[in-house]
């Protein structure tokens, strides 16, 4: 995908990591055994580059979800993004829950390996055993802004999504605002451990598409000076809103500042499918 003067700055390219061969094993004396509860100052974004052929993806998502029961939805906000080699088939052609963007994400950040994360848009890592260390300590950085997702509405063919609201809390902030469409509880085929196949594995937030660009859009936010944004977009025929989310998030150089999500209030015919 063609980098764009909009696109984030060379400093958010981050010093690539060695990383672990494609869908590795985690030796036994490097797992992380205990990492004490964090005292939460804000929430954190993690990128869960997947795919359905990734035999070692599940046991990456298995982390992400203890970490959400620990930490709650809320404050470990996951976008499981499929793509990368293990996102295709032997074709190249996409499976059905890899997305054109997500694989120029996968690209762009020279990704190899997966499971691979991106938390907070940190240094990315296939070493799903430190995430919950990586995770504790993005959660106790203090909070630069606070950011609301708003409302998520549905029509037959479209989605809004109004009053996000953000406002910087020391000093101003130059930054980027995006909007994700996410869809949880999908049912669908997953390679496992072995190269077993499970056609009935549920995926977790699945990245759908993203609202305003790849990049987002340039905010710059006050100190004490609340902005809002909506934004609109259509509707798949294949979504699902009883389980749609959008995930909004803001990021400058050193990685994402602050996010946060909202669920899809669905039209009344939606709610009794």
């Amino acid at each position: 995908m063609h980098k764009s003067a909009h696109s984030l700055p060379t400093a958010l390219l981050l010093t690539a990591l060695t990383m672990c061969a494609a869908c590795g094993q985690v030796a036994d004396d490097e797992r992380l055994i205990y990492v004490p509860r964090a005292e939460v100052q804000r929430a954190v974004l993690i990128e869960d580059f997947t795919g359905q052929r990734c035999i070692n993806c599940p046991e990456g998502s298995a982390v992400i979800a203890s970490l959400q029961e620990q930490y709650g939805e809320d404050n470990v906000v996951a976008v499981g993004i499929h793509s990368g080699p293990f996102g295709v088939n032997q074709f190249g052609v996409n499976l059905p829950l890899t997305t054109d963007v997500g694989r120029a994400y996968f690209d762009y950040w020279h990704l190899d390996g997966q499971p691979v994360a991106l938390i907070n848009r940190q240094a990315p890592t296939t070493n799903y055993d430190t995430w919950g260390a990586d995770v504790r300590r993005e959660l106790e950085k203090p909070a630069t802004l606070s950011l609301s997702a708003g409302t998520l509405r549905a029509t037959a063919d479209s989605i809004s999504i109004d009053g996000i609201s953000a406002v910087a809390l020391s000093g101003d902030v130059a930054a980027r605002l995006t909007v994700w469409l996410i869809e949880d509880s999908i049912v669908g085929t997953q390679y496992l451990p072995g190269n077993s196949i499970d056609r009935d594995y549920m995926h977790r937030h699945v990245f759908r598409d993203t609202v305003n660009g790849m990049w987002g859009q340039a905010v710059l936010l006050a100190q004490d000076v609340p902005q809002t944004f909506s934004f609109a977009h259509a509707r798949a025929a294949a979504w699902d809103v009883r389980h749609l989310a959008a995930v909004v998030f803001v990021a400058d150089a050193s990685g994402v500042l602050q996010v946060a999500t909202a669920h899809c209030e669905p039209r009344a015919d939606d709610a009794q499918q």
